[in-house]
């Protein structure tokens, strides 16, 4: 609520240094969760860790100004040849399909073609209605992909190939050495083919 933000706030002044990096990040974030997008890009300014852009493309997303928040995190994340792909599906995450995109499209060229990338890029083209361009990035021998490719079949009104991407995706499944991952998906796969 807004009394506690008060509160964190007043102890975060009390305790830091108004120039430290850490402290102006935890400000510009709570006044972020106040609602208060342009006080974010104050404490923010000058800032170039990847934490920094991360949470100026948020403010900018919250302002309407998703290009700018796409170009802010695609600068930070070419200053980080090495960021994991975990810091480019947080980076796309607040933004809309066509920014994310563009993020994604930067950590499939930098690292490869990453099966988390190319999941969460597939996911915004089928939600742009490009799904034979999501189809593409999906590949068939990875279980988790095939999952994803039939529900997004099944989104976009093709119940019946989502059944045999579903029903493939099980039968790769079946001849694989069991593990928790492989029952997970296993358990999702039927679920999925026993909805009516």
């Amino acid at each position: 609520d807004a009394r506690r933000l008060v509160e964190a706030e007043a102890e975060l002044t009390a305790l830091c240094r108004p120039s430290d990096e850490a402290a102006r990040l935890a400000h510009g974030r709570l006044r972020l969760l106040a609602g208060d997008a342009e006080a974010t890009l104050v404490h923010t300014a000058g800032l170039v860790s990847l934490r920094a852009a991360q949470l100026r493309s948020s403010a900018l997303a919250a302002l309407g100004r998703e290009e700018e928040a796409a170009t802010t995190l695609s600068a930070a994340l070419q200053r980080q040849p090495t960021a994991p792909p975990d810091d480019y599906l947080d980076a796309a995450a607040p933004l809309g399909d066509e920014a994310a995109l563009e993020l994604l499209d930067l950590g499939l060229t930098t690292l490869g073609p990453v099966g988390s990338l190319q999941r969460a890029a597939a996911t915004r083209l089928a939600a742009l209605g490009r799904l034979p361009e999501a189809e593409a990035l999906l590949r068939a021998d990875r279980p988790a992909d095939q999952l994803l490719l039939g529900d997004l079949q099944q989104a976009a009104g093709a119940p019946d190939r989502a059944r045999r991407t579903w029903s493939r995706a099980l039968g790769v499944l079946e001849q694989a050495r069991p593990s928790r991952a492989t029952d997970e998906l296993k358990a999702q796969l039927h679920a999925r083919l026993a909805a009516p």
